[in-house]
């Protein structure tokens, strides 16, 4: 069982939540978190949690409850009761990562989870940053263990995460219609920063959105890379498989195409 820097709370298929502070800090000028990482299990479920919620006693008995990073989380309530759809990213694993893990994420896999608690600035999986820990029925659902597992789902998942708006049944705490806030279902690529602007990425490529991109010194602060971002599709982002004939497309600036024989990903130079 993992124990947290802070404590639990919200998305919940059905309980009556009072409504929160948190939508006073999501201002018109945030913008919405996307990117890659990984997630682990907390060895419990957030709709019975072990302790009281940080976030708050309103925040508690939540069914796809998950915890953030501390770096992206900020003081409660900063992020309590945001959403996030998460969806299984297994090509991000190499066959050596999937073993050591013991486990990836279904390639078809997808859920959205509300942000109840805060998770320890874990280490990092294959270059991926650890962004999340899911409640077991979660991580689970989205698990795809390795044969040597004997299909018990433990270790970490690759996932991509992106910040959307909460559905009608989740509790009031996140108010998404009480503030100004791009679409809903905007990709890594509509975070990016306006032209000429620098921004915090996690692979070189794509902008996350948030606290993180406020300045250089939160992008150091969440593990991140400060880049000017380049143009949409112009170059491959951290890991993604490369080639290094001449015609080949480029990783982006920041990045080479290493490996061997068999298998190249673009990596920090």
């Amino acid at each position: 069982m993992r124990s947290h820097l802070i404590a639990i709370a919200s998305f919940y298929l059905g309980a009556t939540v009072a409504a929160a502070s948190s939508s006073r800090l999501r201002g018109p000028s945030r913008r919405l978190q996307a990117g890659h990482g990984v997630a682990s299990r907390t060895g419990y479920e957030y709709a019975d949690p072990p302790a009281t919620p940080s976030c708050g006693v309103d925040y508690a008995s939540v069914a796809n409850g998950v915890a953030l990073r501390q770096s992206m989380m900020g003081a409660p309530p900063a992020m309590c009761g945001v959403c996030y759809r998460l969806t299984g990213a297994p090509h991000l694993y190499d066959e050596a990562t999937y073993e050591q893990q013991g486990n990836t994420a279904k390639e078809d896999w997808s859920t959205i989870v509300q942000v109840v608690d805060t998770a320890p600035n874990g280490y990092a999986v294959n270059g991926l940053e650890y962004v999340f820990d899911l409640p077991d029925s979660v991580f689970e659902e989205g698990s795809a263990p390795h044969a040597g597992a004997a299909g018990v789902a433990d270790g970490h998942i690759p996932l991509a995460y992106e910040e959307v708006a909460c559905p009608e049944s989740a509790p009031s705490t996140s108010a998404p219609t009480a503030t100004p806030t791009p679409e809903p279902t905007a990709s890594p690529a509509a975070a990016a920063a306006p032209s000429g602007d620098k921004c915090c990425s996690f692979d070189y490529s794509t902008c996350v959105a948030g606290w993180c991109s406020d300045g250089q010194d939160n992008c150091g602060a969440c593990g991140g890379s400060w880049i000017q971002p380049p143009e949409e599709n112009s170059c491959l982002a951290q890991w993604t498989p490369c080639l290094t004939t001449p015609d080949a497309e480029p990783c982006c600036d920041g990045l080479t195409c290493q490996g061997n024989l068999f298998y190249r990903s673009c990596q920090v130079a």
